[in-house]
C-alpha cells in the first residue's frame, strides 16, 4: 500500500512537472532515469541509448530555447534566413533621394535615367567548431555506477560542450563583421579557405589617421570635436546619410573626456581643469549635430595551431567608427549540410534547420564522442559608404 501511494504521488508530481518544463524535458528525464535506474540492462529490454538524451532533436530545442548572446553586431546585422549560398546587396542603398520635376497639366512625366549600381556578391561560408569527450567520461555515459550523478554530469559535459561550440561560432560571426567595420573588408584564411571580400570601402575617402599634436591622447592640442564633425561632413557630403552611431573604446573616450578642447566647449575659458562627465560629453556631441559614442571593448580568444590562445578584440583599441543609426546590412543564415540531412532523413523539420545547428555522434575506433556546432552565414554591408574609420592614437 505504502509503494503504491508513494508510486502515484511520483506520478503526480512528474505530470506537474510536465505541465511546467514541456514533454521534450519529460521525455529526456524519462530516458535518463530509465537509463539509471536499469543500466546496462536497458539497452537489452530496447530502452533509447543515454546519448539519445542528446539526439539532435533534444538538442536543437535546447538552442532554441537558450538566451543568446546579446552582442553589438546582432544589432548592426539582424538575422535573416535565406536559401542557397549565393548572396547579393546593392552598395549605397541609403543614397540621396532624386528630386521629382513639377509639370503643367497634361504634360508627360520627366524621365527618370537609370543610375549606376554598385553591387555586392559572394557565397556564404560554412563556420564549424566540434569537441570530443574523453574514454573515461563516455564510460559514466554508458554504466554509471548506481546511486551516484555520473550519468547526469556526463550528459551535462554534453551540454556544456555543445553551448561552448555554439559560443565559438557566434564569436567567429562578431570577429567577422568587425572585421569589416574597423577595415572595410574582410580577409579571410583559415582551414584552406583564403578568400578576399572587398565591400566597396574607399579608404581615401573614408578614413584617417591621426598623427603628431592631432593624436588624441596628445589631450592638450588634440580637438576631437572638430575631427568628428569633419567626419561626419564627410560622410553627409558623400552620401547624404547623417551618421547615428560612433562606435569606440573606453579608453579613447577618456581621452576625449580630458580634451582641452571638449574642457573648453562644456565648461568654458573660465572652467579649465574641471572634469568633463560622460553625459556632459553626450549632451555636447548632441548640440553639435554629432552622433552619440558608444564603447565597445569586448574581447574573444583564437587558438592557435601549436594549441596556444591569442586574446583579440572586436574592434581594435585606437579605432573611431562614425556609421548610420540604423542597421549596416543583414546577418544571411542559410541551412547548414549537417542539418538538411537530418531533414532529409526525417530526424528535423525545415524550421528546425535554420541558423546554428548542433549535433553529437559516436565514433568507434577510437571510442569518442564528438559534439559540434555550425552555422552557414555572412553579413552583407550595403551601407559600407556609410562609415568612417578613424584611427585616433
Amino acid at each position: 500500500m505504502i509503494i503504491l501511494l508513494a508510486l502515484i504521488a511520483v506520478c503526480l508530481l512528474l505530470a506537474f512537472w510536465a505541465c511546467i518544463a514541456g514533454p521534450k524535458k519529460v521525455k529526456r528525464l524519462f530516458k535518463i532515469l530509465t537509463f539509471a535506474s536499469l543500466g546496462p540492462a536497458a539497452l537489452l529490454l530496447g530502452a533509447e541509448r543515454p546519448i539519445d538524451a542528446v539526439a539532435v532533436p533534444e538538442l536543437l530545442s535546447y538552442i532554441r530555447s537558450r538566451t543568446p548572446r546579446r552582442m553589438l553586431g546582432d544589432i548592426l546585422f539582424p538575422a535573416k534566413d535565406i536559401t542557397g549560398l549565393d548572396w547579393k546587396a546593392v552598395i549605397g542603398a541609403n543614397r540621396l533621394p532624386v528630386a521629382a520635376k513639377v509639370v503643367a497639366f497634361n504634360q508627360e512625366a520627366s524621365i527618370a535615367s537609370r543610375e549606376g549600381i554598385e553591387m555586392q556578391a559572394g557565397k556564404i561560408v560554412p563556420i564549424k567548431r566540434k569537441i570530443t569527450i574523453d574514454e573515461e567520461t563516455m564510460q559514466k555515459l554508458y554504466t554509471p555506477r548506481p546511486n551516484t550523478s555520473e550519468l547526469d554530469d556526463a550528459i551535462a559535459e554534453i551540454y556544456n560542450d555543445t553551448e561552448n561550440m555554439i559560443t565559438a561560432v557566434e564569436t567567429k560571426i562578431e570577429a567577422i563583421r568587425w572585421e569589416i567595420i574597423s577595415t572595410g573588408r574582410l580577409m579571410l584564411d583559415e582551414d584552406g579557405i583564403v578568400q578576399q571580400v572587398e565591400f566597396g570601402f574607399n579608404p581615401l575617402t573614408q578614413s584617417q589617421t591621426l598623427v603628431g599634436n592631432a593624436l588624441w591622447s596628445a589631450t592638450a592640442t588634440s580637438t576631437p570635436i572638430a575631427d568628428m564633425i569633419r567626419w561626419r561632413n564627410s560622410i553627409v557630403n558623400r552620401t547624404g546619410v547623417r551618421p547615428g552611431r560612433a562606435v569606440t573604446s573606453e579608453t579613447n573616450l577618456a581621452w576625449i573626456l580630458q580634451s582641452a578642447e571638449v574642457n573648453t566647449l562644456v565648461h568654458g575659458t573660465l572652467g579649465a581643469g574641471l572634469p568633463v562627465t560622460e553625459a556632459q560629453l553626450q549632451q555636447l556631441l548632441q548640440t553639435q549635430g554629432l552622433p552619440p559614442i558608444v564603447t565597445y571593448d569586448d574581447q574573444y580568444r583564437v587558438q592557435n595551431e601549436n594549441g596556444t590562445y591569442t586574446q583579440l578584440r572586436y574592434l581594435p583599441e585606437d579605432l573611431f567608427v562614425m556609421m548610420p543609426g540604423t542597421k549596416l546590412g543583414d546577418q544571411l543564415y542559410s541551412p547548414t549540410v549537417e542539418a538538411l540531412k537530418k531533414v532529409r532523413k526525417g530526424v528535423i523539420n525545415y524550421g528546425d534547420a535554420r541558423r546554428i545547428y548542433a549535433e553529437v555522434w559516436e565514433e568507434n575506433e577510437p571510442p569518442a564522442h564528438w559534439t559540434k556546432a555550425a552555422a552557414l552565414t555572412f553579413p552583407t554591408c550595403p551601407l559600407i559608404d556609410s562609415i568612417f574609420i578613424a584611427d585616433v592614437w
